[in-house]
């Protein structure tokens, strides 16, 4: 896949495709924003980008988009503890997530930069990494 942050409409277009979803505009628009940002929205804040550049589009529509896009596999869906809103994450690399406490502002932390070592139960294998690092902005 093209480097997310550098995919245009027709990018995502043909992502939507190569994932047998039906590539409506609306359901191009809303994936390209996704994909497109390293904010790890929610409903309400595409719902809100939507406003101010789809001004008809419903929050059903974005709603349903959303989960769709994460269904397919195409988003990641988030739960974090300081929320009870599902956030999306259009990044599929391996990578985990800083918590800035104070803003409640969600970073991404390439998974090449932590390490951990990890003692599984004798015939497992491990298939997902997934936690939240939290912390404060000191400066």
């Amino acid at each position: 896949m093209k480097n997310r942050m550098n995919m245009n409409l027709r990018d995502v277009e043909n992502l939507l495709k190569e994932y047998g979803v039906q590539a409506s505009a609306q359901r191009i628009a809303i994936c390209h924003h996704v994909l497109t940002t390293n904010t790890h929205p929610t409903v309400d804040d595409v719902k809100a980008w939507a406003d101010d550049n789809f001004p008809k589009m419903s929050l059903a529509t974005v709603y349903n988009t959303l989960n769709l896009l994460s269904d397919v596999g195409l988003l990641k869906t988030l739960k974090f503890p300081h929320s009870d809103k599902a956030h999306f994450d259009g990044d599929s690399s391996a990578h985990f997530h800083f918590l800035d406490e104070e803003t409640g502002t969600i970073y991404d932390i390439p998974s090449e930069k932590m390490q951990y070592q990890l003692d599984l139960p004798k015939g497992f294998i491990l298939s997902e990494v997934d936690f939240l690092v939290k912390g404060k902005y000191l400066g």
